[in-house]
């Protein structure tokens, strides 16, 4: 059997009704020449049978559960024969002409090496926002600069080149959340980006929010990925300037989101981490007196 043009992945863990319509929405694709591979990590819901009920071949990887959609995305991406790779977030849905968009986008002379796309938000209520992207965040070309402290490229909005991506390396799977942007950084500093201004991509807003310990964790993630930028990517002046700037602000917020929890000392290491980066980041002078109090 040849291989198929593109290859979707799902990582997934007990989101079974979601998951049922991003399926739909993947098969109601005006291009047809994809496979499906579901990275389910140890679902306990009925997740199996909602992908066996579909009269579609679908590849189901039964996962021990990892916490880590890096870790699910991966072992899909192990298994994945497409030429090119995208990813639809379990509670996602495309919209019809997403990927026939896309693929048109990345073939012919001088065609970038991944595209995103415009999105809008779906509410629980069935509500549709506006397209989310600001005129600053619709970007082609080499977008690096433009993503330091800006992760506007959402997973379900991308479709990549595999080579590109086998290039630079896949998801982090020490990272159980961030670890999409840490992949686009990578990917933008060894590649060329291209935008559809379309909102293909409906991203699902629910009533919970982030926990604490995961709005820690992703300030703590993004750090490390833009200081692994810092250490490993050979940037113009303009750039490490762009990027020294972004780290010294999430070493910042770091610092003022550890105050709101009484955690004091630690806060005070992560404004003079700012400092270090960017002596002129008022905000860190700021909270590091008050700190002291």
């Amino acid at each position: 059997m040849s291989a198929p043009q593109v290859s979707v992945i799902i990582a997934t863990y007990n989101r079974a009704p979601f998951l049922g319509e991003a399926l739909a929405s993947i098969l109601a694709q005006t291009f047809a020449d994809y496979e499906i591979i579901v990275a389910d990590d140890g679902s306990t819901d009925d997740t199996a049978a909602r992908v066996a009920s579909f009269d579609a071949p679908i590849r189901y990887l039964r996962l021990e559960h990892s916490g880590r959609p890096s870790v699910a995305r991966n072992q899909a991406l192990a298994v994945a024969r497409g030429g090119f790779i995208a990813f639809l977030d379990d509670d996602d849905l495309w919209r019809p002409a997403k990927l026939a968009r896309q693929v048109q986008a990345l073939t012919g002379d001088d065609a970038p090496d991944f595209v995103y796309s415009d999105m809008q938000f779906l509410y629980a209520d069935g509500a549709l926002s506006p397209p989310v992207l600001t005129p600053r965040q619709k970007r082609s070309g080499h977008i690096l600069a433009h993503l330091f402290g800006d992760c506007f490229i959402y997973p379900s909005t991308v479709l990549m080149r595999r080579a590109v991506l086998d290039t630079v390396g896949w998801f982090d799977e020490s990272m159980s959340i961030g670890e999409d942007y840490d992949l686009w950084l990578r990917m933008a500093y060894a590649a060329r980006a291209g935008f559809v201004a379309e909102p293909l991509v409906l991203v699902r807003r629910h009533a919970s929010t982030i926990s604490r310990r995961r709005e820690l964790e992703t300030y703590r993630n993004v750090i490390t990925s833009l200081e692994r930028a810092h250490a490993g990517f050979d940037l113009s002046l303009g750039q490490r300037v762009r990027l020294r700037r972004a780290l010294a602000r999430m070493h910042t917020h770091l610092g003022l989101l550890l105050m709101r929890r009484q955690q004091a000392a630690e806060a005070r290491r992560h404004f003079l981490d700012s400092l270090r980066v960017n002596p002129f980041q008022c905000r860190a002078w700021l909270a590091l007196v008050e700190s002291r109090r």
